[in-house]
């Protein structure tokens, strides 16, 4: 295979690599001839020409974007980027703010999802279950016809 130079960065590569100018997006070659005025377009850029100018393209798109962003979308992208916490500890103003009703509600739903009510409650039924069958069964609450 031929050897040929790109035609951005002159280094040699194979010819059949080579990205044809007239292949190559409109706004990639805006951006090649922003960066080179002198590129005449007429010869390929290779591989890693081509994909430096891609990456450029995506980051003009991403700034342009950037620029759309309201105030609070700045800060908030300004926070992400430099891994700090987007959001207050709700949960510590909440327990400020709850009325004596919502902390019984929270408990009870607390306690009502828990693994150990699950246990308890099932217990429990069993018990009420084996009564029945077994101490009940001779002396029944209600006898046979009435609790159908």
């Amino acid at each position: 295979m031929p050897k040929v130079t790109c035609s951005l960065c002159d280094s040699v590569v194979e010819g059949r690599t080579l990205a044809s100018p007239q292949k190559l997006e409109n706004r990639i070659i805006d951006l090649i001839k922003k960066d080179r005025p002198e590129w005449e377009g007429k010869r390929g850029i290779c591989a890693n020409c081509l994909e430096q100018y891609r990456a450029k393209k995506f980051i003009g798109y991403l700034e342009a974007e950037y620029q759309k962003l309201s105030e609070l979308e700045h800060a908030v992208v300004s926070k992400v980027t430099r891994r700090g916490r987007v959001s207050k500890l709700v949960h510590q103003d909440m327990d400020t703010q709850m009325t004596f009703g919502e902390h019984v509600a929270d408990r009870v739903a607390q306690f009502g999802g828990s693994w150990r009510f699950i246990t308890l409650f099932g217990g429990i039924l069993v018990v009420w279950m084996g009564v029945n069958v077994w101490v009940l069964a001779s002396h029944p609450f209600d006898p046979y016809p009435s609790f159908f």
